[in-house]
C-alpha cells in the first residue's frame, strides 16, 4: 500500500521501480489525478481525506460577530504572506498569533486553546479542517496560496485540492486580504 498526501514533495510521488504495490491511497482528488498521471491505474487508487479525531476539537467559545483575533497555523508560510496577513489584521485591528514551524511548534491541547480564542484561521489542509470542525471562519491562505474563505459554496471544489491553496491559486495583497476578511463579518451577521 502506498499513501500519498501531496503532489509536490519526492517523497509523495511513486516510486519509480515496481515494489509490488496493490493499492494506493490518495488524501485528495488532485493527488488522485497526479498519480493517475503518473501511471497508476485508476482502480488501484482510493481517496481517503485527512483523519482528525474530531472528538477532540470541542470548544465552548463561540466566534465574535466582528473577527477580534485571527490565527496562523503554518509550518511553511513565507514572511511575504505573513507580512499581508499581519499588515491587513493590523488595519482591521485583528488581533493575530502565528504557530508551528519558525514561530514554533505547539502540542494538541495548546492548540487547541487557540482555536478556541480565534474568531478566523489562516491555514491550509489540516489546520483548515481543525478550524472548521470547531466552527471558526476559515481563509485558506499560505505558502502554496489562496482559495479564500470557506463558504458552503466554495467547500466541494476547495475539498478538491485538499484546502491546499492551490485550487485557485489567489494572490493576495493586503486590499485585497482585508476584502476577504471583511466576508466573515457579513457571514456572521
Amino acid at each position: 500500500m502506498f499513501l500519498s498526501q501531496g503532489i509536490l514533495p519526492f517523497l509523495e510521488r511513486p516510486p519509480i521501480f515496481d515494489l509490488g504495490i496493490s493499492k494506493y491511497l490518495a488524501i485528495s482528488s488532485e493527488i488522485k489525478e497526479s498519480l493517475i498521471n503518473s501511471g497508476i491505474l485508476k482502480n488501484k487508487i482510493d481517496i481517503i481525506g485527512n483523519i482528525i479525531d474530531i472528538g477532540e476539537f470541542k470548544v465552548d467559545r463561540k466566534i465574535n460577530n466582528s473577527p477580534e483575533n485571527a490565527l496562523v497555523i503554518s509550518g511553511r508560510i513565507d514572511k511575504e504572506k505573513e507580512m499581508i496577513i499581519r499588515k491587513a489584521c493590523k488595519e482591521l485591528k485583528i488581533n493575530i498569533e502565528f504557530i508551528g514551524g519558525r514561530f514554533g511548534e505547539v502540542n494538541q491541547q495548546i492548540l487547541i486553546k487557540n482555536i478556541e480564542e480565534s474568531d478566523i484561521i489562516f491555514s491550509l489542509g489540516r489546520g483548515e479542517m481543525e478550524g472548521m470542525i470547531t466552527g471558526r471562519c476559515v481563509i485558506i491562505y499560505d505558502y502554496l496560496g489562496a482559495d479564500g474563505i470557506i463558504t458552503t459554496d466554495s467547500y466541494h471544489e476547495i475539498k478538491k485540492n485538499n484546502f491546499s491553496g492551490s485550487r485557485f491559486g489567489k494572490k493576495y495583497n493586503v486590499f485585497d486580504l482585508k476584502n476577504e476578511i471583511k466576508k466573515v463579518q457579513a457571514l456572521a451577521t
